[in-house]
């Protein structure tokens, strides 16, 4: 079944950034608090007020086999599920690495600027505003030492593990 069925058998439906949102066929609904979503295989669907899938599609009178894309196909037709491709840590570790970099020398030119400022004269919403960066500067300071640290953790791994891609 396609998101245009599925939705065309709901009321109160509306598009949102996130998905769609309609009435709840399983309960009185007075707001709507059923998501709909497209998945890789099928429909994904959330009853925010605590219906289970089970129970919407039963009101809709479907089966749950209905959500998935390929419900009408003989099984040995059905396209088999693609498998993960294997992550290279060390890719990710140095994209890690690198954004914490760019993270950590904003964050310091930011505190090198700050440094030796005649704030006399500022008003109230300039100094606001100057400290305001100097406390996001040290914050991203924090965050590059964490993405340090997480790079040399999947680096490690990589290591130990033996891993093709390891440096």
């Amino acid at each position: 079944m396609t998101l245009g069925e599925f939705i065309a058998k709901l009321d109160g439906v509306r598009a949102t950034p996130r998905g769609i949102l309609a009435l709840c066929p399983s309960h009185p609904d007075r707001r709507q608090s059923l998501s709909v979503n497209e998945g890789e295989r099928g429909l994904l669907v959330k009853c925010w007020a605590g219906c289970t899938t089970a129970e919407i599609v039963a009101a809709m009178e479907l089966r749950l086999c209905d959500l998935f894309y390929d419900a009408g196909l003989p099984r040995q037709s059905r396209p088999r599920p693609l498998a993960h491709p294997r992550r290279d840590r060390n890719r990710i570790a140095f994209q890690l690495r690198f954004h914490g970099d760019k993270l950590f020398l904003r964050a310091q030119a930011v505190l090198d600027a700050a440094k030796d400022l005649d704030i006399a004269t500022w008003t109230e919403g300039q100094l606001n505003q100057a400290l305001g960066a100097v406390a996001k500067a040290y914050t991203d300071r924090e965050r590059a030492d964490l993405l340090d640290q997480v790079a040399f953790g999947l680096r490690s791994r990589a290591l130990e593990k033996g891993s093709p891609h390891a440096a």
